[in-house]
């Protein structure tokens, strides 16, 4: 993460203004199409296209659009994260991956179903005591420049907790991730369950059902590690 601020309230471009980019990053916004990397709508493509070749005026076309995405998410939710424009005319709709994401996992509704409700729901949807913050960052992800938006929210449900990390805009190498974690009260103590979805439409062709596979496995073994340092950590 080369740079990062929260987003407050309706936002505005001063919440951006931490946001740098290079003269070659500059000029890979301004060339992008929709037949490569990156994830934009049309109008998008046409407004970064049409900044020229200067970098500021792209600079401000990309706090712009990442403005304008906060706001519409804030607004609608779901209903409001533009598709992103592929060649030939296709478009990628990363709000049903994460609605899907939403509705994958049967333990959200048994035992956290306040969450659940927001997750599909938000804006309209809430719960008391419900705390939400939205920041923006710059990372370096395979060596590209990657803006991406991401939305944390921490839902107290009965006994439970939860947390969830939804990232409704990712710019390029992926299309965005939801992750919700769940503390769950038992006799025993206190169940932690982990529910992670990563979202991309650039890994097809030969080979991309095997590869994607292999990048679950890959995680999966992952966060097998990570729980189980926590959980000898806490036991210590």
């Amino acid at each position: 993460m080369q740079a990062w601020a929260e987003l407050k309230d309706v936002g505005s471009p001063g919440d951006f203004s931490r946001l740098e980019i290079t003269s070659d990053e500059a000029r890979a916004l301004s060339s992008a199409r929709p037949d490569g990397v990156f994830n934009f709508s049309a109008g998008e493509f046409a407004a970064l296209s049409g900044a020229g070749g200067s970098a500021e005026a792209v600079l401000q076309q990309l706090r712009t659009l990442l403005l304008r995405r906060y706001q519409a998410y804030r607004t609608a939710g779901l209903s409001g994260i533009a598709p992103y424009q592929r060649g030939g005319g296709r478009v990628t709709d990363h709000a049903t991956d994460l609605r899907k994401a939403s509705e994958a996992t049967p333990g959200l509704k048994t035992y956290l179903p306040a969450l659940q409700r927001v997750l599909l729901g938000y804006p309209a949807a809430t719960v008391a005591d419900m705390r939400e913050t939205f920041f923006w960052d710059k990372s370096l992800i395979d060596g590209r420049a990657t803006y991406v938006l991401t939305h944390l929210i921490a839902v107290p449900d009965g006994a439970a907790y939860a947390l969830v990390k939804r990232q409704f805009y990712a710019s390029a190498s992926y299309n965005g991730e939801q992750a919700v974690a769940g503390f769950l009260p038992v006799p025993e103590g206190t169940v932690v369950v982990l529910a992670s979805h990563a979202f991309t439409d650039q890994v097809t062709g030969v080979g991309g059902s095997m590869k994607r596979k292999l990048g679950s496995s890959v995680m999966a073994r992952k966060m097998r590690e990570i729980f189980e340092a926590g959980r000898k950590r806490v036991g210590s």
